[in-house]
């Protein structure tokens, strides 16, 4: 793994980077999901590996399916928060995470398709979902209001040329998918035509406190000035290594040489910010 902090101009090895668990694992591009400072990467094994500081560090949990994108087992994952997830995959099945990834359940559920699922970014728990519906063996997609509980189809029984695969979305407004391209300048990519309905923003206490972040080193020692309340702080150099902790405002960083650092502070609200800051 990589990972760059200017924009893709320079990239360092992730040193936190977790083992693949044999010397035939790989991850999929594909199979990245994030959510704030969270990610998610799938592999050909059934592994999830999950961050919630922007690669610091890293958990790997199990995935109820065994491969994200082979030849007999494949799915697709996404979150709509920190903790909850769903997984469709080729078999028809959903599956639900209230955790961030460590453990899924079978989710009682109708209605959805099996190629793709999305989140719609910034909705109260909106999910699109497109592919193909086994209960019904009709391709088409569908949106839920609800997390993934009920389902209501966008457009339904499609021909398998124009079944809708891999989707993408901005917002409740915004929303793209691919179909098979069987000719120059027919099919490939459609964009939804009008909103999602239901699909309304989220708004909590959160969103409406502007975070005030500030680092300033003096005699060796960090000091985190904000106006939350903070629950931890990890500080780490450009390759992501950690080097420093503190479950406190103010980190000792005097053993550190003269450079670019960064500190990931999580708060008692279980958000996260992440600020730059120089040792001369």
């Amino acid at each position: 793994m990589y990972k760059t902090t200017d924009g893709g101009t320079t990239w360092n090895t992730l040193s936190t980077a977790p083992s693949p668990v044999n010397g035939d694992e790989y991850g999929y591009v594909g199979g990245k999901v994030s959510y704030g400072d969270h990610l998610w990467l799938t592999s050909n094994t059934g592994r999830i590996l999950h961050t919630a500081d922007k690669g610091l560090t890293w958990n790997s949990y199990i995935a109820p399916i065994d491969d994200f994108a082979g030849e007999n087992s494949s799915g697709a994952m996404s979150f709509s928060s920190e903790n909850y997830g769903l997984i469709v995959d080729n078999t028809g099945w959903l599956w639900v995470t209230e955790d961030g990834g460590s453990n899924w359940e079978l989710k009682d559920a109708q209605g959805y398709y099996t190629a793709d699922i999305k989140y719609i970014p910034g909705s109260a728990n909106t999910f699109v979902s497109t592919g193909l519906n086994v209960y019904e063996s009709e391709y088409g997609s569908a949106y839920s209001n609800d997390g993934g509980k009920t389902w209501v189809n966008i457009d339904f029984g499609v021909t398998l040329a124009d079944a809708r695969i891999n989707t993408s979305a901005l917002d409740c407004n915004t929303i793209y998918t691919s179909n098979f391209a069987t000719s120059t300048g027919q099919g490939g990519i459609l964009k939804l035509n009008g909103t999602i309905p239901g699909c309304t923003l989220a708004v909590n206490d959160q969103t409406l406190t502007k975070v005030e972040l500030k680092a300033v080193v003096n005699n060796g020692i960090l000091n985190i000035v904000t106006n939350k309340d903070v629950k931890d702080i990890l500080v780490g150099d450009m390759s992501a290594k950690t080097l420093a902790s503190s479950t406190t405002k103010f980190v000792n960083v005097s053993q550190l040489k003269s450079g670019v650092y960064f500190a990931r502070v999580a708060y008692v609200d279980e958000s996260n910010s992440t600020i730059k800051f120089v040792i001369k």
